[in-house]
């Protein structure tokens, strides 16, 4: 139905990490500097195929919805929650309380009910938000993020890229010293080469 349709489309988030985990190139391959997907259709899954037995009857969601309602959530307002954020429908109970968790013990339940989207995000990415923007703002952004939702959502989203920006130099300095490594040994293999059909023409 069009609860399960909206929950299965993915979340920025959940889009950059499946990039994350697909390298772009392989730059340690020692002679073809292609693609490491090699197919018709260069973009992520559009679920599709998603296989959606586990959580399309709201498996996942009683679970779910039961551990907001033991936080103080106000669950008679489920359908703003799922309206604001159709993919806590989908995502695992554990992920979806540890954020509530969080969320409500740094900035009360009110406050979460006023955003459900963030919600849709895991702990960790929370948490680094805030210490992205107190690093922007030079200053403790907790105080400020507590007056505002919306700052405190751009806050995760600056720092989910942040850590993709980081991930993506990263991944890229490991191929590199990789494809450097690979052909330094093709280079002396080479030589080898070289060195002992001199001598055998000798």
């Amino acid at each position: 139905d069009d609860l399960v349709a909206a929950a299965s489309e993915k979340l920025a988030w959940e889009v950059i990490e499946e990039t994350n985990q697909k390298p772009f190139l392989n730059l340690s391959a020692r002679h073809d500097f292609t693609p490491v997907e090699d197919n018709d259709n260069n973009c992520l899954s559009d679920d599709n195929g998603l296989d959606t037995s586990e959580w399309d009857q709201g498996q996942r969601w009683e679970v779910t919805r039961n551990s907001l309602e033991t936080l103080g959530m106000d669950i008679s307002k489920e359908s703003e929650y799922l309206e604001a954020c159709p993919q806590i429908f989908r995502f695992l109970p554990s992920m979806v309380t540890e954020t509530a968790q969080f969320l409500i013990s740094e900035f009360g339940v009110e406050y979460l009910e006023s955003k459900p989207q963030l919600l849709g995000f895991k702990q960790s990415d929370v948490s680094y938000g805030l210490e992205f923007m107190s690093t922007m703002m030079m200053t403790d952004a907790k105080s400020l993020c507590a007056k505002s939702t919306n700052l405190l959502l751009q806050a995760i989203q600056g720092g989910i890229q942040e850590k993709a920006v980081q991930n993506a130099l990263s991944t890229a300095s490991d191929a590199t010293s990789k494809a450097s490594k690979s052909i330094a040994s093709d280079t002396m293999e080479s030589y080898r080469q070289l060195r002992a059909n001199n001598r055998n023409k000798i």
